[in-house]
């Protein structure tokens, strides 16, 4: 039997995500979408074959892509949007096998877990039979919104399951945002304080999570907040642009056409700022005196609008905060 990294080659490229809800979803067409656009090498990303960044591994080891996926979700309705949204997105054959209320032989079928049920579902997922046992050994990818690492090993710990292997469990958290969808996710990557994953595992991980967007590590106290910016705020960017619509078809202009401006123009802000332009530079450099910018901005000044954005991130940062401690897990 062939085998890669001491794994049978079926197992060791083949990711499981558990729980293939809207965010989980998104990963999987995420990852199809960038395994259909890159030519690569030997499973190895086109950046890591120009030789940046390239990962420290032992002899033998190698950094794979998956190549098969199994999709598990809980009803028929979700099997059906499946097979849809992948008939509509990708050309056969689609290597993905979707899974209804059969965990425990999808988790055994793979090397990789995307642990992405709803955070307050997790009890009831660990306490299916044989679950926690097929969980061994396996890198377990977590995005479950407020849940630690430190969590997710108790309730795992604690979990009723036949006896536990000897091979030793990889948690990771990250949270990618539903950007992924179109390979522009800003995934956030933490781990344990007390155990860091080997140099191979978090290569892999970082060559598995940048097939859909970039790829940000941060401190374990960083990840309520930072999921907030990156994981909520597209639902404030479309608010904020839905705003703007109304405006522009107030003024005479079709919806369609203004959207398409506005993303565009949002679009150009965000590359200058990725390339260390100032938010307060790009309001100077559009707001000359006496023009009609600076009208516009005196009124989102008047009605708090950076004060209510603030706000919000506080609340979103604060909710995520809550879903862990409803965890009720004294770790």
């Amino acid at each position: 039997m062939a085998e890669i990294n001491g794994q049978d080659v079926s197992v060791a490229r083949t990711l499981t995500i558990l729980g293939c809800g809207t965010l989980g979803s998104a990963i999987l067409f995420g990852l199809l979408a960038g395994s259909a656009q890159e030519k690569l090498h030997d499973g190895v990303s086109k950046e890591q074959v120009n030789g940046h960044n390239p990962p420290k591994l032992k002899a033998g080891e190698k950094l794979l892509r998956p190549t098969h996926y199994v999709a598990c979700v809980r009803t028929q309705k979700s099997v059906a949007r499946l097979k849809h949204g992948l008939a509509a997105q990708f050309q056969s054959p689609i290597p993905v096998r979707i899974s209804q209320g059969d965990n425990v032989s999808a988790v055994n079928a793979a090397s990789t877990i995307i642990l992405g049920c709803q955070p307050q579902d997790l009890d009831m997922c660990l306490k299916e039979d044989g679950l926690v046992q097929a969980l061994q050994g396996k890198l377990i990818i977590s995005i479950l919104a407020g849940i630690t690492i430190p969590q997710l090993e108790y309730q795992i710990d604690r979990a009723p399951s036949v006896e536990r292997s000897s091979s030793a469990t990889t948690i990771i958290r990250a949270m990618p945002n539903t950007c992924a969808l179109h390979n522009a996710s800003t995934t956030l990557l933490t781990v344990s304080e007390d155990y860091r994953p080997s140099a191979h595992t978090l290569a892999q991980t970082k060559t598995l999570l940048s097939s859909i967007g970039g790829v940000h590590p941060i401190s374990p106290a960083q990840m309520d907040p930072c999921t907030a910016l990156c994981g909520s705020t597209p639902a404030f960017f479309a608010r904020i642009i839905d705003g703007l619509l109304d405006g522009a078809v107030s003024l005479g202009l079709k919806r369609s056409e203004a959207k398409l401006l506005v993303a565009e123009t949002m679009k150009g802000v965000a590359e200058g700022l990725m390339k260390g332009q100032d938010t307060g530079e790009v309001v100077e450099t559009v707001c000359t005196p006496g023009g009609s910018s600076i009208q516009g901005v005196l009124v989102l000044e008047r009605n708090g609008m950076k004060g209510l954005l603030a706000d919000a991130l506080r609340a979103a940062a604060g909710a995520n905060g809550t879903l862990g401690r409803q965890r009720g897990a004294d770790v």
